[in-house]
C-alpha cells in the first residue's frame, strides 16, 4: 500500500495545471453539495455542525460516512429494498 502511495507523482507531464484546477473545482462542488445536503436535513444544529466539520476536516472519509444518512433521508434506502417503507415499489 505504501509503495502505491509513493508512486503518486504530480510532476508527470500529463498532469497539467488545468487538470489540477478542474479537479479542485469539481472537489469544491462535491463538498458544496454535501454541505448543502447536511444543512437541508431536519437535524439539530449541533448534529449539522458536527457533520459539516467532519466533511470539511476529513473530506473523503467524511463524505463516505455521511452517505448512508443522506440516502436514508432522501428515500433511496426503501427504494432499493434496503429498509422499510411501502411495499410494491413505486
Amino acid at each position: 500500500m505504501l509503495d502505491r502511495i509513493r508512486r503518486i507523482d504530480f510532476t508527470h507531464p500529463n498532469i497539467t495545471g488545468e487538470i489540477i484546477v478542474f479537479t479542485v473545482i469539481i472537489w469544491i462542488a462535491v463538498l458544496g453539495c454535501a454541505i448543502w445536503s447536511i444543512l437541508e436535513q431536519p437535524k439539530p444544529k449541533l448534529v449539522k455542525t458536527f457533520w459539516i466539520t467532519v466533511v470539511i476536516c476529513c473530506p473523503l472519509i467524511g463524505l463516505l460516512a455521511y452517505l448512508p444518512f443522506s440516502l436514508s433521508q432522501m428515500g433511496f434506502i426503501p427504494f432499493f429494498g434496503l429498509g422499510g417503507g411501502k411495499k410494491g415499489g413505486l
